[in-house]
């Protein structure tokens, strides 16, 4: 995690129409402490969630022994702070009822039995991507779920076609003055992501092996990605677009049947 001490690198995203007059500022921030510890399975230490998050020393002190009151994180060795049993049953429960189990992965499965290829499906947090689904080609697909937990967004194939589709501000509120690991400058990463944008998808170099990853972002919800990776050639990179946006609209398809 790039540290930076702004706290509006972890601001939700919201509906300007829902939100009270006086909005419940402890609720933000004890939800943002909540998100940003269970990122870390080994736990983290009050005062770098303080520093993180640009929240008051005590307050995170105090949200934190909350939180762990209730189960949704606990202490451990060197007085830090770990998800707790209340988080995986809220993740169960979040994986249900958004229609993830229902509409989601069994598609992403089918598929990954089919190419017997890497598969991700991963949500934008602010600067981090959230793994739902990650697959290697050698693991059951049953193992893909949440597989691969959560990464920075600049490391991820899948979190920079996301973030390509950001607004210029939404880009700057998150990574200007940030060192940005594989960029010179910010500069060079806003049109390292204009390109990809405008190309609509993304075609990189997975590891050194010879893989490479193709992903696109959902269009309806451009805080999803869906990507495949494997020996692809560049020639075919359009075949796996087209191939994984048949899988977009038919989890769009499920997901508006059920709505109905």
């Amino acid at each position: 995690m790039h540290k930076n001490g702004n706290s509006e690198q972890y601001t939700f995203s919201t509906s300007p129409q829902l939100m009270p007059r006086q909005p419940n500022k402890s609720l933000i921030d004890g939800l943002k402490i909540l998100q940003y510890v269970i990122s870390f399975p080994d736990g983290i230490g009050v005062g770098a969630v303080a520093n993180e998050l640009g929240i008051n020393v005590i307050k995170v002190h105090r949200l934190l022994r909350t939180l762990a009151a209730g189960g949704y994180l606990r202490q451990i060795k060197g007085r830090k702070y770990a998800p707790g049993s209340a988080v995986s049953v809220l993740a169960a429960q979040a994986l249900q009822s958004t229609g993830f189990v229902r509409n989601v992965y069994p598609l992403l499965n089918d598929l990954h039995k089919e190419t017997g290829m890497l598969l991700a499906y991963g949500m934008l947090w602010n600067r981090q991507v959230a793994y739902l689904y990650h697959a290697k080609p050698e693991v059951q697909g049953g193992m893909g779920l949440a597989g691969h937990t959560v990464v920075e967004a600049t490391d991820s194939r899948l979190g920079l076609i996301m973030l390509a589709g950001l607004s210029r501000g939404d880009l700057e509120s998150r990574y200007l003055g940030m060192e940005i690991p594989g960029f010179e400058s910010f500069e060079a990463f806003s049109t390292y992501l204009r390109e990809i944008d405008k190309q609509g998808y993304i075609y990189a170099p997975t590891d050194a092996e010879g893989n490479f990853t193709v992903a696109i972002r959902f269009r309806k919800d451009p805080a999803i990605s869906l990507g495949i990776a494997g020996k692809i050639r560049k020639t075919s990179a359009m075949k796996w677009v087209e191939k994984l946006r048949e899988i977009e609209d038919r989890i769009e398809n499920r997901s508006l049947a059920v709505m109905i």
